[in-house]
C-alpha cells in the first residue's frame, strides 16, 4: 500500500493557511477520493469570499502527483468557482469543472 497525503490550502492576502490534511493508505487515488476533494474545495468556496483562492496538493511517497486549484470569482451578477488540475509534468492547469455559487 502506498501512502497518499492531501493538503487543502487557502491563499488569502496575508499568506497561506492549511484548511485540511488527509492521509490515506491505498494502491491509488480513487475517483471517489477525487470527488470528495473537489466537494470539500467547493464547500469552502461557497462558505465565504475569504476562500476565493484554494489549492490542493496530492502527494504519494513525497512526490507530488496532482495539483488542484479552486478559483472563485464574480462577474457582477453571478459568483462561480472553477476547478483546475495539473500533473507535475504539465506546463498549464486544465479546467475541470465549474459550479455556480450564487446568481
Amino acid at each position: 500500500m502506498k501512502k497518499y497525503m492531501v493538503d487543502i490550502i487557502n491563499h488569502p492576502s496575508k499568506g497561506a493557511e492549511l484548511l485540511e490534511h488527509w492521509e490515506m493508505r491505498r494502491e491509488r487515488i480513487t475517483r471517489q477520493d477525487f470527488r470528495d476533494l473537489i466537494i470539500s474545495m467547493f464547500y469552502y468556496a461557497c462558505d465565504s469570499y475569504e476562500f476565493s483562492t484554494l489549492t490542493a496538493k496530492i502527494e504519494c511517497e513525497d512526490r507530488i502527483v496532482l495539483q488542484i486549484k479552486c478559483i472563485t470569482r464574480t462577474d457582477g451578477s453571478e459568483i462561480y468557482s472553477d476547478i483546475y488540475t495539473a500533473r507535475p509534468e504539465d506546463k498549464d492547469f486544465s479546467h475541470v469543472r465549474r459550479i455556480q455559487v450564487a446568481a
